[in-house]
C-alpha cells in the first residue's frame, strides 16, 4: 500500500475518531445537566 495514501487514512480515522469521542462527550455532558 502506498505510504501516503495510509498515513491519510490513519488521519482521516483519527479525526473521525475525535470528532466521535467529543459529540459523545457533549451528549453525556447535556444529560448530566437535564
Amino acid at each position: 500500500m502506498d505510504t501516503v495514501m495510509f498515513l491519510n487514512n490513519v488521519q482521516l480515522t483519527y479525526v473521525g475518531v475525535k470528532r466521535g469521542l467529543i459529540d459523545f462527550l457533549e451528549d453525556s455532558r447535556e444529560a448530566a445537566l437535564d
